[in-house]
């Protein structure tokens, strides 16, 4: 069952904070009351110190799980005075030489509880200096919680996440496990396309390269195109590991303008730069590349041989499938992994082609060439076919108001709506449309939003690109699409339909 919206997230993980530690799960509604009550806000204040869950027995945990709780209660029931002296007991944590981590998490998710967006620059300040995994349960709940209000305010929060990459949040009902930089998007992508502003203000002035790589990630989903200047910044000259996670964005933007510096990105002297060139080519799709991929093959570097063989895979050209079919055989400088992965994707091929390789071998370029275009039409699934129901204007910016009610973009009135229907009417300026229906979906808090999400993706993917490029997808030379000649369609905020 999903989490109903409105369910206390951070509530409902507070004795989770103790059990999962211990490798266990206990719903606080089957859990024993603590042996001792906290009947004071100074008691409570004291029950929160100094607690190391390294010395705990599981069933000491459970206790102490359920002394936290009562100690919450206490302090909320007392109000503002509750609340102030809890601000001054994380003022006397932090001066502490001997840091009691633990109860700055524990505090800054009570703050949260107790005065939501009125202590977010509070909550914000304590995550900032405190490493986030010693109980990130904490952490996410308070942070989720605060992504649903989509209130500019709760931005501090939000960014104060984005320097971690250690966290890991796990959602019992559907055994899913948060790991960087998935628990980012789950928190970000809640919030929408209102929090793109901020992600790019930090990726002109963060040095920090978690920071960096975990916006890059977030603006490049969002198909933000205004964050694509400083993506090419950081991809010529930043902390390494955000270079190389701006090069693969580069690829996923796919402009025409980025196609030269992907390639020369193939010459440096890094080997791990080198592959992160490779990847963002395969990416970005144009077939042009594919020489200089099959150059990669003997390569020294195993690993930069195998992201040129995943690549080739994607730029299928009568070169390619030839360059992996001897690479298939090849007895020195491979290794058997490479070798059947070679062969997979020939066999893969021409299974697609419907033929083998003597009987392939043995066509002309020209005929070779126009087997792979038939077998890799990878957009038949996105172009309308003959005799289908035509998707309005209105209806789909009324089911797109009905997915965000319903949080999900299946079943209901506009079940029958499929990829090619939505590409048929969306344009750019629904982007941010698709972002709102992506971060409803998201209130589910399950693997299974994660389906429709990445439908959603694939969607703003194709029409971001639809921008600038006369093909969105792999072809034999990505090319500028001519500026339009007649207005852009109108944002679906300005569109005149009821709710």
């Amino acid at each position: 069952m999903n989490r109903p919206v409105g369910t206390s997230l951070t509530c409902f993980t507070l004795l989770a904070a103790w059990t999962l530690a211990l490798g266990l799960w206990t719903h606080p509604a089957t859990a024993q009351p603590a042996s001792q009550p906290v009947d004071s806000l100074e008691a409570a204040v004291a029950t929160l110190r100094h607690i190391d869950r390294r010395n705990l027995s599981d069933e000491e945990g459970k206790r102490k799980a359920m002394e936290i709780e009562r100690a919450w209660a206490t302090i909320k029931a007392a109000g503002k005075p509750g609340l102030e002296r809890l601000k001054r007991e994380v003022q006397a944590a932090e001066r502490e030489t001997t840091k009691d981590r633990f109860f700055q998490l524990n505090a800054s998710a009570l703050l949260w509880q107790i005065a939501g967006l009125d202590e977010a620059q509070t909550i914000a300040a304590i995550w900032r200096t405190t490493p986030l995994n010693v109980q990130y349960n904490y952490v996410f709940g308070t942070a989720f919680e605060a992504a649903e209000t989509q209130d500019p305010r709760a931005l501090p929060i939000l960014l104060a996440i984005l320097a971690d990459d250690q966290g890991v949040f796990f959602i019992v009902e559907h055994a899913l496990q948060l790991r960087w930089p998935l628990n980012h998007m789950f928190i970000w992508e809640r919030f929408g396309p209102k929090g793109l502003p901020a992600l790019r203000e930090l990726l002109q002035e963060s040095e920090d390269p978690i920071e960096l790589t975990s916006a890059l990630i977030l603006v490049t989903r969002a198909q933000n195109v205004e964050a694509l200047p400083r993506i090419r910044e950081l991809a010529k000259a930043s902390p390494d590991q955000a270079r190389q996670i701006a090069i693969e964005c580069l690829g996923g933007f796919g402009h025409p303008a980025d196609y030269e510096l992907l390639l020369e990105g193939l010459k440096s002297g890094d080997d791990e730069l080198r592959a992160a060139h490779v990847r963002a080519l395969a990416v970005y799709g144009d077939l042009r590349a594919a020489p200089e991929l099959i150059g990669l093959l003997s390569e020294q570097s195993q690993p930069l041989r195998q992201e040129a063989i995943w690549a080739l895979d994607v730029l299928r050209t009568p070169d390619s499938l030839e360059a992996l079919r001897a690479q298939s055989s090849k007895t020195d400088g491979t290794t058997p992994d490479e070798r059947e992965a070679c062969r997979d994707i020939v066999n893969d091929a021409l299974a697609a082609m419907q033929t083998d390789w003597d009987a392939y071998a043995a066509k002309t370029r020209q005929e070779k060439e126009a087997l792979i275009a038939a077998a890799n039409r990878q957009d038949e699934k996105y172009q309308l076919r003959e005799g289908d129901r035509k998707l309005t204007r209105k209806e789909f910016i009324r089911a797109a108001k009905g997915w965000k009610r319903a949080h999900r973009i299946t079943g209901g009135k506009y079940k029958w709506i499929e990829d090619r229907h939505v590409l048929a009417v969306a344009t750019p300026a629904d982007i941010d449309l698709l972002l709102e229906v992506r971060a409803a979906c998201y209130a589910r808090l399950s693997d299974e939003c994660l389906y429709e999400v990445q439908t959603l993706n694939r969607l703003m993917h194709r029409i971001g690109r639809s921008r600038y490029r006369q093909v969105v997808g792999v072809c034999p030379k990505v090319e500028l699409k001519a500026a339009p000649t007649t207005a852009p369609a109108p944002s679906p905020t300005a569109d005149p339909v009821g709710k």
